[in-house]
């Protein structure tokens, strides 16, 4: 039926058939306001030269040694029951190790100075065996400071007050660093917004220790970091 509609409505014209409201607007959701905000932090991230990475939500066992954030939470990664192979038999606990993935690549590829961040889900399992997801936003850097050019060879190398200016970008009311006990990262800190009784914890960030940094190929210090997405909208 609808096609001799379409041919009715052609030859009748379409200017003469009147038109009929058949939807409204909906309002903002929580949906909204959250892609609304991961999109504000792509834009103000990518405007202090970083590049937005997409990895797999599956891991290798391997590289479970490259979170920090699972234990500090009192978590537990989670185990695929059939994986397809050994190199994706975990889901991802955290977003620093497909970070540090990227990077490896990137410098094998002669690509050495970088700036990467990656917004995605996470997954972990409670002490008591429930599996919960979070939304997680992790940047990692490495190299110079500023782009190698043939007047200034040998920049300046980033720092971890690097990483936190950048941090300090996407929260506009600051962030504190609270050292913090790690094994996994030197100089560990933990991302904190506020002070006192109302400081709210986002994360952790530190150094890639250099052996493992070596590992992957990665000659420079790497520094990261790992928010929770949710607590740094609040």
């Amino acid at each position: 039926p609808i096609d001799l509609v379409e041919e009715v409505a052609r030859v009748h014209g379409l200017d003469g058939i009147p038109s009929s409201t058949m939807a409204t607007f909906s309002p903002a959701s929580k949906a909204d306001e959250g892609y609304d905000f991961l999109r504000s932090l792509q834009d103000r991230l990518a405007s202090l030269g970083f590049f937005e990475t997409r990895n797999l939500k599956l891991i290798s066992g391997a590289q479970l040694a490259d979170d920090f954030a699972t234990a500090h939470r009192g978590m537990s990664p989670v185990r695929l029951k059939n994986p397809l192979n050994d190199e994706q038999d975990y889901l991802r606990p955290g977003l620093v190790p497909g970070l540090l993935a990227s990077a490896s690549r990137n410098v094998r590829f002669g690509r050495s100075d970088l700036r990467l961040f990656e917004a995605g889900r996470v997954f972990v399992a409670t002490p008591k065996g429930d599996e919960i997801e979070h939304e997680h936003l992790a940047l990692l850097m490495t190299g110079a400071r500023v782009k190698r050019t043939w007047a200034d060879p040998k920049p300046t190398p980033l720092d971890l007050h690097d990483l936190r200016a950048a941090l300090e970008a996407i929260c506009p009311d600051g962030v504190n660093f609270v050292p913090v006990s790690d094994a996994k990262l030197l100089c560990a800190c933990s991302v904190e917004i506020g002070s006192g009784k109302k400081a709210v914890k986002l994360g952790l960030a530190g150094i890639v220790p250099p052996a493992r940094a070596r590992e992957l190929d990665l000659k420079e210090p790497v520094f990261v970091a790992e928010l929770n997405l949710k607590k740094l909208m609040v």
